[in-house]
């Protein structure tokens, strides 16, 4: 290790030789010289950059090379000389001052993400970024700054005046009506990030024969949803794991930016983003400082006023809100890709501080879901989250060879014929057990599930029944009669009898009018 103490070229070349290369040096200052007398330019005093190359004995510290670079700056001074036969010829005079000149590394995903802390790992495909909006754009910058990428993002919509007001985009096009994807690429691609991006309706393209191969690469690492679209959430959740590689994580805020959410599936896409997001709006059924965020207004959207004539359907927030929430999601994301996806699924819930100007998250894990195919007129799934499937299980070996069940409380989505089950409630006082049957009562049942959809927003109600068959078999014709006389009291909804029968249920499904 030497001291930069080099001040004058005589230094210089002294150090030059100490690291091998003097006499190339001296070469090319003379030949400089030559050049110079030749070409009748007269030039007393004129700035020299000079960079030596190092070979050290091992690799330079923080890097992957021996090669070290050492710059110099010379304030060359022209002064004449005398030759041996009488004449003179110029010369740079020893005394010229010298200078350490800064050397600085180009833009490159392993500086930025050096600089961020992260880890400087090589790259194993890109991020599928679904939405290119006030969300999703800080996102994907923030993850952009820290040397995350390459990036695919998709975005059928175009960037319009007000869109400024929130947007992670600060060079903003002269031509209205530029797709978002594609001004987001170009701004990634400022930091030295492959970015390619797609004008397109994600439904449609999942949608035709290669959604496959069009949207998601193969060796995608992650796939951040962040349009905030129930009709997007509900296509990615219908797709195999085939089609969707790697791990879909989704991003929403709600109540005007006082309430953000992250949903991140579980391995082999168990839990679901859907089953998640179910999951936090149970939450608020017993969480009274989550619930009470949320008003009656339950999508926070309104229409406002975008031009003479136009209007856009937005969540009115200022732009330091969004990028509270935004830099929480960019950091678990940046995690996720550093360390690798958590081995459960995962839902984060961020709540915006009583000064509102922080957020405090709380993390929520989910472990496999139960899944049942079930065969009507129709095809039918039936997901029962983690939790009350373990519920019904626990207790139906804690009544032994006694027959016992409850209520099933959740969601059921026409669109997909699918059952979710978030909870189950206990089987009211007045409830009949014994070896041979199992009749479920009716006290103060109805109150407890009206407070239910009150709580969760009327997203969650009751779906319908389980009952265990402690020593198993086929449902009974009591079961079948019960259902019947459920069919009666839902007016034509969907309707789920669960049975349990050790070690797995068999479900019934009443389609009602969808039949």
């Amino acid at each position: 290790y030497l001291p930069e103490d080099v001040q004058n070229l005589q230094q210089l070349f002294e150090r030059a030789a100490k690291y091998g290369c003097h006499a190339p040096l001296r070469d090319i200052l003379g030949a400089l010289c030559w050049a110079v007398e030749k070409s009748q330019v007269k030039l007393d005093r004129f700035p020299l950059f000079v960079i030596l190359c190092a070979r050290r004995p091992c690799d330079l510290i923080g890097d992957d090379s021996p090669l070290e670079l050492i710059p110099y700056v010379i304030d060359c001074h022209i002064e004449k000389t005398q030759t041996p036969v009488g004449t003179s010829s110029p010369k740079i005079s020893d005394e010229s001052p010298v200078a350490p000149f800064g050397h600085r590394h180009a833009v490159s995903s392993k500086l930025l993400r050096r600089m961020s802390g992260g880890k400087v790992v090589s790259d194993n495909g890109p991020i599928v970024h679904i939405g290119c909006g006030s969300v999703g754009s800080k996102i994907a910058m923030h993850l952009a700054r820290s040397g995350h990428g390459p990036f695919y993002l998709i975005d059928r919509s175009v960037f319009s005046p007000h869109n400024a007001a929130r947007h992670a985009l600060t060079v903003l096009s002269e031509i209205p009506g530029q797709p978002k994807a594609s001004l987001l690429a170009e701004e990634i691609k400022l930091f030295r990030q492959r970015a390619e991006s797609a004008c397109l309706d994600i439904i449609e393209a999942c949608m035709s024969s290669r959604g496959d191969t069009t949207c998601f690469p193969k060796d995608t690492r992650l796939i951040i949803d962040s349009t905030g679209s129930v009709a997007v959430r509900d296509m990615l959740a219908s797709l195999s794991a085939k089609r969707l590689p790697g791990r879909l994580f989704h991003a929403a805020l709600y109540e005007h930016g006082k309430v953000g959410m992250m949903a991140i599936e579980g391995p082999s896409h168990s839990p679901i983003v859907n089953d998640l997001v179910i999951r936090f709006w149970d939450e608020r059924i017993d969480n009274p400082e989550l619930a009470t965020r949320f008003s009656d207004d339950s999508d926070g959207l309104s229409r406002q006023e975008v031009g003479s004539g136009c209007g856009s359907h937005t969540m009115v927030m200022p732009d330091s809100l969004v990028s509270l929430f935004a830099a929480g999601m960019a950091e678990r994301a940046r995690q996720i890709l550093e360390n690798g996806a958590p081995d459960c699924g995962e839902l984060w819930i961020g709540l915006l501080d009583c000064h509102e100007i922080g957020i405090s998250w709380s993390q929520i894990t989910l472990g496999q879901t139960t899944v049942l195919k079930v065969r009507a007129q129709n095809r039918w799934e039936v997901r029962i989250l983690k939790d009350p499937a373990g519920q019904i299980v626990q207790e139906a070996e804690q009544w032994g060879d006694i027959e016992t069940g409850g209520v099933l409380i959740g969601r059921i989505s026409l669109a997909r014929r699918c059952f979710t089950i978030s909870r189950v409630l206990e089987a009211p006082s007045d409830s009949t057990r014994s070896k041979t049957s199992f009749v479920l009562g009716i006290e103060g049942l109805k109150k407890r599930v009206r407070e239910i959809l009150e709580k969760s927003g009327g997203t969650l109600s009751y779906v319908g029944t389980w009952h265990s068959h402690p020593k198993g078999g086929q449902p009974s014709s009591t079961d079948m009669a019960c259902l019947e006389r459920i069919k009666k009291l839902r007016f034509g909804a969907p309707s789920l009898c669960l049975i349990w029968t050790p070690p797995w249920f068999h479900a019934i499904v009443d389609e009602g009018k969808l039949a």
